[in-house]
């Protein structure tokens, strides 16, 4: 099994996919690094906010905040979560399964499809986020009430505060925060890419419809959100730093996750169904 993952592995570091996705999503974070510098070139240095504001996986960056949770669930899954369709159509699947097992096949595939979707996301927001710890002040007065975070009533009992999950770890270590929901969004990448690639074996033609299936599952939730204000199922909203909430509803976190479980889970039998009768 080992020697199977660590074939996947170079096969998807090696894929102009992986390679071109990621300088995409690297270009992106330094973009958004270089425009936020230039917005505040000359401006007192009282008057530039934290660091971690500018954090493109925080929605205090609004609108690169934005952008990258659009485009995450495409951006993730193009590197290596179509990499089974790939060997269908190239058949060298027969091959493959041969050589090993439908069960090696799929589970190797899997955990290498999931490290391609995780670390275009990590180096990304990692990038960034680093970018903006060394350019912009790390510690001042917080942006609202020019007092230390650690005494701003604000963030403890204000509307902020009480309508954000993790109130409590953004007030006292808010880059240790930022780096949690770092690591959040990058492991969200690589889900998306399981649930991409276990589509791809229900799909013969329609590629371009499969990679973005993710994209379409989530803009489908995030209008049953907006539609229906006590009923936030878009997996987004609680992945990102710093999202904001009319009210957390512990219910609608649990629905969500199992949706995103039987999504992973459920198809397994079925794909290994579909490996078991190339051979």
């Amino acid at each position: 099994m080992k020697e199977n993952i660590s074939m996947q592995i170079k096969l998807m570091l090696s894929q102009k996919s992986f390679r071109y996705q990621l300088i995409g999503l690297s270009l992106f974070s330094c973009a958004a690094f270089i425009i936020n510098c230039i917005s505040n070139f000359g401006r007192p240095i009282t008057d530039v906010p934290n660091a971690y504001s500018f954090f493109i996986g925080s929605s205090l960056s609004e609108v690169f905040y934005y952008i990258f949770s659009v485009i995450l669930p495409i951006v993730c899954v193009i590197p290596f979560a179509d990499s089974y369709f790939r060997d269908r159509n190239k058949n060298t699947l027969p091959i493959i399964i041969l050589r090993s097992s439908p069960i090696k096949y799929y589970f190797s595939k899997g955990i290498a499809v999931f490290v391609s979707g995780f670390i275009v996301v990590f180096i990304c927001l990692m990038l960034n986020f680093l970018m903006n710890f060394i350019a912009f002040p790390v510690s001042k007065g917080c942006d609202f009430t020019m007092f230390s975070t650690y005494y701003s009533d604000f963030y403890i009992k204000g509307y902020w505060s009480d309508n954000i999950l993790l109130k409590n770890l953004f007030v006292g270590y808010p880059y240790l925060y930022n780096l949690l929901f770092l690591f959040i969004i990058s492991v969200l990448g690589g889900v998306y890419s399981i649930i991409v690639y276990n589509i791809s074996y229900y799909t013969k033609k329609q590629h371009i419809l499969m990679l973005s299936s993710m994209f379409i599952l989530s803009n489908i939730l995030a209008i049953i959100s907006t539609i229906s204000n006590n009923f936030n199922i878009r997996i987004e909203n609680y992945c990102f730093a710093f999202s904001q909430f009319e009210r957390i509803e512990t219910t609608n976190i649990i629905i969500m996750i199992v949706l995103y479980l039987l999504l992973i889970f459920v198809p397994i039998p079925f794909c290994l169904k579909k490996l078991r009768n190339v051979i």
